[in-house]
């Protein structure tokens, strides 16, 4: 969503790496009197990688379609130019809960903006993680959305991996996905690919759940570079009407069917 600078003379367009703020984003930085952080600083802040285990509160203020992309674990969308719309997810958040923003690099107002807002609306631990995704991408794994795990569950473009316990797989999970279960890595790495460039999208059972990011991190240790978690998890597939091995559900009855009586519910 953010333009790259213009490249110096004599160089080409790959050769010139920002590693400091543009000067309008360092005005805005400086008008907003806002801390910036490194990703050491935000790598420990994420804690297990859940919205619950995160010890900040981060917010990418990139554009929603880049956000379900691939975005920095446990991190809230507050794109920069629908703030009004997107705020209320910090009605019950405490005023001087710590919140890191970002968006796409070092050149990328939008940030700073969306911070200078959060302060105006009271928000007293507001910091920026200015160097973003673009180079949280290049040392950690990226958290995505439900357009990228259909994708390439429909493109079979990605090794897919449920991470919740067997039970739980063999229950239901998205049809097609290996069975890795965080607790018993240690039994079960013969089966990640050979291929240390294979796409891998790890989930388990939502939000909360952390194993889809222990097996992540794992992935990373052996030398895997494409990994991400599809946080959102088997709940996130569901509620988009996604396919699952449990097949599909019955639709409903009309108001003019007969009415049935309804079978017990699935333990959860």
């Amino acid at each position: 969503g953010c333009t790259n600078t213009q490249p110096e003379v004599g160089t080409t367009p790959a050769a010139k790496v920002l590693t400091e703020p543009t000067a309008h984003v360092k005005g805005l930085i400086e008008k907003f009197a806002l801390q910036n952080v490194d990703y050491a600083y935000v790598k420990q802040a994420i804690g297990n990688g859940t919205r619950s285990g995160a010890k900040a509160l981060l917010i990418d203020a990139r554009p929603n379609p880049k956000y379900l992309g691939g975005t920095i674990p446990s991190s809230l969308n507050i794109p920069d130019t629908q703030i009004d719309k997107y705020i209320g997810q910090l009605d019950k958040v405490a005023k001087d809960k710590e919140i890191i923003v970002f968006c796409g690099g070092w050149d990328c107002e939008k940030s700073p903006i969306v911070a200078g807002h959060l302060k105006s609306k009271g928000f007293t631990n507001v910091k920026l993680y200015q160097a973003g995704e673009p180079e949280w991408a290049t040392k950690s794994y990226l958290e995505v959305g439900v357009p990228v795990i259909e994708a390439a569950f429909n493109k079979n473009s990605a090794l897919i991996i449920d991470a919740r316990p067997y039970a739980m797989t063999l229950k239901e999970s998205i049809p097609g996905a290996l069975y890795v279960n965080d607790e018993d890595m240690p039994k079960l790495m013969g089966r990640f690919p050979a291929d240390k460039n294979t796409p891998i999208i790890t989930f388990c059972a939502g939000y909360e759940c952390h194993k889809s990011h222990v097996v992540a991190n794992k992935l990373l240790e052996l030398g895997y570079t494409k990994v991400t978690v599809f946080a959102g998890g088997l709940p996130a597939w569901k509620e988009a009407k996604l396919q699952t091995t449990a097949g599909s559900k019955p639709a409903a009855p009309t108001a003019a069917a007969p009415k049935a009586a309804a079978p017990a519910a699935a333990p959860a």
